[in-house]
């Protein structure tokens, strides 16, 4: 029983199961189409795991993200938030540098939440989570400056 062995050049290398022809097709497609990587990758039938490489070996012209969900967006940052907050409440020692931390996230979280406004329906009010965020931030920002 004989396997079918993948034919090598003449240094010993692999040889590529696709002709340049068919990388330069895939490459137009891959810079200057609207189509998902999938969908690129079964329309020349080659995995997407291929056409990475090849972009990223031939330094292919980036592909434009797609667009980033506002919502998203605000959902990260208040993860992070939380989690700063937790963080600066477990090791408070200096409260000048954690009022300075705790001011830059409340003005980070207000360009966020602003720039969710202009993208988001005139009519929704700010949620439970933001409203607590932004209390407890009010709070820690109002016994650091007593002590």
């Amino acid at each position: 029983m004989s396997e079918r062995q993948q034919p090598r050049d003449q240094h010993g290398r692999f040889r590529s199961h696709y002709d340049a022809g068919l990388k330069v097709r895939v490459r137009i497609d891959y810079e200057s189409s609207e189509l998902i990587l999938p969908e690129i990758a079964q329309k020349h039938d080659v995995t997407g795991a291929a056409i990475r490489h090849w972009a990223r070996a031939e330094n292919w012209k980036m592909r434009l993200p797609r667009r980033i969900d506002p919502n998203d967006l605000l959902g990260r940052m208040l993860n992070l938030l939380d989690v700063q907050i937790a963080d600066l409440e477990t090791v408070m020692k200096n409260g000048a540098t954690e009022v300075a931390m705790l001011s830059r996230l409340v003005a980070t979280l207000d360009r966020v939440l602003a720039l969710k406004a202009r993208s988001a329906t005139p009519d929704k009010k700010p949620s439970m989570r933001i409203a607590t965020l932004r209390a407890k931030i009010a709070d820690r920002l109002a016994e650091l400056n007593r002590a």
